[in-house]
């Protein structure tokens, strides 16, 4: 089926070079190949842009800075509050004992 598709002879094909065509097949554009390492920065961005976004919508209610320490996801992510280390990773990093 591949050797139809890409009009080639069996005689001609080998295993890496199928690999290679289709792969570049696969990361190329109309108007060229796509700059895949260039692209992988600003996704990381946008995914952790995301993730920064998310984590203050959920710290913020109704206008307000809401921390309820009861809850993991806030009490993980708050490193100090009133002036104390919270985070007991921290803490072991800077061999404070908890």
């Amino acid at each position: 089926l591949l050797r139809r598709q890409a009009g080639l002879r069996a005689s001609t094909l080998t295993v890496g070079a199928v690999t290679l065509d289709l792969i570049s097949r696969r990361l190329s554009s109309p108007s060229g190949p796509i700059d895949l390492p260039a692209s992988v920065p600003v996704d990381a961005s946008q995914v952790y842009a995301k993730n920064i976004l998310t984590l203050v919508q959920y710290l913020v209610k109704d206008g307000n800075l809401a921390l309820n320490f009861e809850d993991d996801i806030i009490d993980s992510a708050c490193v100090t509050h009133a002036g104390e280390i919270r985070n007991a990773r921290v803490l072991e990093a800077l061999s404070i004992a908890v």
